[in-house]
């Protein structure tokens, strides 16, 4: 009997936010270890089943009609791994790979206690562990790439307005220097094209680079404690943008600029590279989002970046803003204890996360 065991991790973007969406405007990326963990396991009843605490409160019952994945009761909480089991059964089934059922359990650490969402990427993490566990159930080879690729066409047959980063960040792990593809390219192909033959072409523009980052460099993440929805967000921006394209152009080109440096600065912790960066990179979502019409920055996100500066860090939001979490680039080690310490009186939560590497 097969057993697959394997955790995916969540993610937080650092700087590039909203300019990743178009083609050829790059972002800094990090996975984070904090996981969605998942469990295959092959069964010999006419059904499988899925569960995951908080979005089933039963196992949910699935079989396969005509070689397809249906659930007996559709359940749109599942909605991103009955996307992520469809794309992989497409390309398992095109080269006659028998398909078989399965268990799947799944249990996530990317929510608070309160059952809050972190804004870690759950489900980017979802649809990239669910990929990563069916390839290894069926041993097939389940390279960053590949995984990324089929994990992109699953969100894209669920219509979600994103630049696909945070399948990027799940999938590659580590510090990435992120460029997102040409959709046009890929949407134009994705319903004419076997999946097997898409995800073996070179996707224009994309580029996924991992970022060699100097060890001295700190930084904090902190929660608001406010979820926010980075699908929503990047939509209405999608959306204003027509209504202001020079501007719009402008913010693409100072993003651009100011990531390349911020990667710059971080391969050799560059202090002055770094706090120009930051903030050059949070000027330039505040000037979009204000032409746009998107708040980026909520009075505590704001609270939480002025308090980086009271002690002598840089601060910026991170992600599509609008709540969720800002991070903190900190300089001087004796200042670490008192900005948590800041941030906790305002209410704003230090989550103690790390750099994971697969």
């Amino acid at each position: 009997m097969t057993v697959i065991q394997i955790k995916t991790p969540g993610k937080l973007f650092v700087a590039g936010e909203y300019a990743v969406v178009e083609a050829g405007y790059p972002a800094i990326i990090i996975a984070v270890d904090r996981f969605i963990h998942l469990r295959m396991t092959e069964t010999s009843r006419s059904y499988g089943q899925i569960f995951s605490k908080g979005f089933t409160d039963e196992p949910a019952q699935w079989v396969r009609r005509r070689n397809r994945f249906w659930l007996k009761k559709q359940n749109y909480r599942l909605k991103y791994v009955r996307s992520a089991i469809h794309t992989t059964e497409r390309y398992l089934y095109e080269q006659k790979i028998p398909l078989r059922l399965f268990d799947l359990e799944i249990a996530s650490e990317l929510k608070s206690d309160q059952n809050k969402k972190l804004g870690l990427g759950s489900s980017g993490a979802i649809t990239v562990g669910t990929i990563r566990a069916l390839l290894q159930f069926y041993g097939i080879g389940d390279d960053h790439l590949l995984v990324y690729k089929l994990a992109v066409l699953a969100q894209m047959n669920l219509q979600v307005n994103s630049s696909f980063g945070d399948l990027a960040a799940s999938s590659f792990t580590g510090w990435i220097k992120y460029q997102s593809f040409d959709h046009e390219f890929i949407q134009n192909r994705f319903k004419r094209m076997p999946t097997k033959d898409l995800v073996s072409l070179p996707w224009p523009a994309l580029k996924i680079e991992p970022l060699k980052v100097a060890d001295e460099v700190n930084f904090l993440i902190g929660w608001t404690g406010r979820p926010a929805s980075s699908n929503r967000l990047v939509g209405d921006v999608q959306t204003q943008k027509k209504q202001s394209q020079r501007e719009y152009k402008d913010f693409l080109n100072s993003s651009k600029e100011s990531v390349n440096l911020l990667a710059n600065s971080l391969k050799t912790n560059n202090t002055e590279g770094i706090k120009q960066a930051i903030e050059s990179n949070r000027d330039a979502l505040l000037a979009m989002g204000q032409q746009t019409k998107v708040v980026i920055e909520t009075p505590q996100l704001k609270q939480l970046i002025d308090l980086a500066a009271k002690h002598k860090a840089v601060a910026k939001t991170s992600g599509a803003g609008g709540g969720d979490s800002g991070i903190a680039f900190v300089f001087d080690d004796s200042e670490i204890q008192p900005l948590i310490h800041d941030w906790q009186k305002e209410g704003i939560r230090q989550l103690p996360l790390t750099i994971y590497y697969q």
